[in-house]
């Protein structure tokens, strides 16, 4: 995921691009991460921003703007969740990777 996110921020127009010719890809991030919402597949197009994206994502983008002088604090702490979350979706993952190679050498 963080992988993604620094592609994604570094290179917009090329992961945008990238995205649209490899379609399965864009379906496998919507599929894991929950990049698709009820209201169908995100424009990734529009979303350049990762923030923009992962707000989408959770259907914050629905929300009122936010004040131009929160607007820093604001993408400080979404990043910050980010980042959390990508440590312990990581974390998690690896645990259950460990789990179910456990029981299967039980096997």
């Amino acid at each position: 995921m963080r992988t993604y996110q620094k592609l994604a921020s570094a290179f917009p127009d090329e992961w945008n691009d990238y995205l649209q010719r490899h379609p399965t890809l864009q379906k496998e991030l919507g599929q894991t991460f929950g990049w698709a919402t009820e209201r169908g597949e995100l424009d990734i197009q529009a979303r350049r921003n990762p923030l923009e994206l992962f707000e989408a994502s959770l259907g914050l983008d629905q929300l009122p703007r936010i004040p131009m002088e929160a607007r820093e604090r604001y993408q400080k702490r979404v990043r910050d969740v980010m980042r959390q979350a990508s440590r312990d979706l990581t974390k998690y993952r690896k645990a259950l990777v460990t789990t179910s190679r456990a029981k299967g050498r039980r096997r």
